[in-house]
C-alpha cells in the first residue's frame, strides 16, 4: 500500500484476505469499495453504465465503483478476481500501470489519471482469488499476475489462528 502498487492476495475460502484489506482500511480511515466479480460481471459493472433517470424519463450516465474510487480516492477491493472473464481483466491493464490510468470510451472519453482528470490521492487497488484448483475458477496467466506488483499467496489459517480470531471476537 505505501508503494502504491496493485495488491493481490490469493488464498483458500475464509483465509481472510478481505478481512486483512477492510481491517487495514478501518485503522487508516480509508473508504473501501468493493466489487464481487463473477462469469456475469461485465465491464459496464466496474466503469458505470447509462441508466434511466428517476422522473426525467431520460438517461444519465452512472459511475462504475472502479471510476468512483479512481476519482474519489478510495480503496477498490475486486473480490473472486480469477472467477471473472478475460475483456473484464483486461479492461483493467491501464489502471494497474506505474501511472494508472483510465480512458472512458464508454462514456466521454475523458481520461481519468493523467493531465485532464488527475487520479484521487488515497485510490488504490486490491483484489482477491482462491486458488485455481477451486471450482469453476481460471488460473490467470503468469504475465497478468506479474502485473500485481504486491501479489501474496495467503496460508490458510491453522487452529491457533481459529483460536486467536475466536478470542479476538469475544
Amino acid at each position: 500500500v505505501a508503494l502504491k502498487q496493485p495488491c493481490l492476495l490469493e488464498g483458500g475460502t475464509s483465509a481472510g484476505k478481505t478481512s486483512v484489506i477492510l481491517y487495514l482500511a478501518a485503522l487508516l480511515r480509508q473508504p473501501v469499495l468493493r466489487v464481487n466479480l463473477s462469469g456475469q460481471t461485465d465491464v459496464a459493472d466496474l466503469v458505470g453504465r447509462y441508466a434511466p433517470e428517476v422522473g426525467s424519463g431520460g438517461w444519465a450516465w452512472q459511475d462504475g465503483p472502479l471510476v468512483t474510487a479512481m476519482t474519489t480516492g478510495a480503496w477498490l477491493i475486486l473480490d473472486e478476481l480469477n472467477l471473472a472473464e478475460p475483456q473484464v481483466l483486461e479492461r483493467l491493464n491501464p489502471v494497474m500501470e506505474r501511472q494508472p490510468t483510465l480512458l472512458l470510451n464508454e462514456h466521454d472519453n475523458r481520461q481519468i489519471g493523467g493531465g485532464e482528470q488527475p487520479l484521487a490521492p488515497g485510490f488504490h487497488l486490491f483484489a482477491t482469488m482462491n486458488p485455481a484448483e477451486y471450482h469453476g475458477r481460471s488460473p490467470l496467466s503468469p504475465a497478468w499476475i506479474d502485473r500485481w506488483q504486491g501479489y501474496r499467496c495467503v496460508p490458510d489459517p491453522g487452529e491457533r489462528d481459529y483460536a486467536s480470531m475466536l478470542r479476538q471476537l469475544v
